[in-house]
């Protein structure tokens, strides 16, 4: 399976149900064949073979998007999160969004809060996942929660 693109092809190595090489328009770096992956031992499936494309090879790709508002304030600071940007792969919508918060809890929803209680320097994530099964994930900009001064 594979997303081409003017900057080469994403390829899903089928049978790895894991993995994606790319590959340059121009061919490997070294003009060879990308490197076996996958099982190869004797009754096992071999490697999977790259070839020329097609329709199905086309693999779906979810760009996920995400504002945070507020990204900085006391503990007890109500933030807001929106992913309602992100998109999925042609032919599909997103249909379910998966927050991180960075802090052990974790939330739904394309907008949702969450309050931090701690002071801290928090990552939140968020892996957004369309009507076609695809997803993607990104970092959201860093939540940042300090004590006031005296």
């Amino acid at each position: 399976m594979r997303l081409l693109g003017s900057l080469g092809a994403l390829v899903l190595l089928a049978g790895t149900g894991c993995c994606f090489l790319f590959v340059p328009p121009f061919g490997l770096p070294d003009g060879g064949s990308p490197p076996p992956v996958g099982p190869t031992d004797a009754g096992q499936r071999e490697p999977p073979q790259l070839d020329g494309g097609g329709p199905s090879d086309v693999v779906g790709f979810v760009e996920a998007v995400c504002h945070v508002n507020p990204q900085e304030g006391a503990p007890g600071t109500l933030v807001t999160f929106d992913g309602e940007e992100s998109n999925g792969s042609p032919g599909a919508t997103v249909v379910s969004w998966f927050w991180d918060f960075g802090d052990g809890a974790d939330g739904g929803g394309y907008t949702t809060n969450h309050v931090y209680e701690d002071a801290g320097v928090f990552r939140p994530s968020l892996t957004a996942t369309d009507s076609a099964g695809a997803s993607g994930s990104t970092n959201c900009p860093t939540v940042t929660i300090s004590q006031p001064g005296p």
